[in-house]
């Protein structure tokens, strides 16, 4: 690319970035707000991480408009058109880590009605690891640090192993009232955990533009 060209490519990307890392901070803030909200019986703040989710949902949609311009503008290639996809693809799944804290909220508010159930206080170790990776995965992508990536995919892959190597609790789904305790841990676990993973791999995304499509597969 020409400087001037390159110039408004790099002022472009990093609007992109921007867009994507203020995503996150909000992803980060609805899922604490769910979490708390279970944890502290606090159903507004169940609401605010529900009423929250529209705001990432419109940044979404801002990304996805933006990154379609920069691919039409600039026709990028080889590099620059992988972390154009990948940031994308970023933020394709930070939204989804907010639809997922929306649901967690709307299932605490459902269990905030019921008697008090003990063993949700169990989910709050499930939930630290689970941000702590979170958090891994996003300063990965803001440093462009692959290792860093590559080991927080390892954590979340341990982390799976960990699961399935223990052995499932004897406790029924009846044996608490809608089962909702444990399936929301699970829900949680495997739906947060997935998501954030997926971050860090940050160049396989999947898009309806046939302008991606072929230019990915002339790569």
């Amino acid at each position: 690319m020409h400087d001037h060209i390159l110039s408004t490519y790099n002022a472009s990307m990093d609007r992109l970035r921007q867009d994507v890392l203020a995503m996150a901070s909000m992803a980060r803030k609805n899922l604490a707000c769910a979490l708390r909200g279970l944890l502290e019986r606090d159903t507004d703040l169940c609401n605010a991480s529900i009423a929250a989710d529209q705001d990432v949902n419109e940044l979404e949609k801002a990304v996805d408009k933006l990154g379609m311009q920069v691919l039409v503008k600039f026709q990028p290639t080889a590099h620059d058109l992988r972390a154009v996809m990948g940031t994308i693809r970023v933020a394709n799944n930070i939204e989804r880590i907010a639809d997922q804290a929306s649901s967690i909220a709307k299932r605490a508010r459902i269990i905030n009605n019921l008697p008090e159930i003990p063993e949700v206080k169990l989910i709050q170790p499930v939930y630290e690891l689970c941000a702590r990776n979170l958090e891994a995965s996003i300063q990965a992508f803001i440093d462009g640090d692959s290792e860093a990536a590559a080991a927080a995919r390892k954590m979340d892959k341990n982390r799976r192993c960990g699961k399935s190597a223990r052995s499932r609790p004897h406790r029924r789904d009846g044996d608490s009232p809608s089962g909702l305790g444990r399936n929301t841990s699970t829900s949680f676990s495997s739906l947060v955990f997935s998501n954030e993973s997926v971050i860090t791999r940050r160049t396989s995304a999947r898009t309806p533009s046939s302008l991606i499509e072929q230019r990915i597969s002339a790569l």
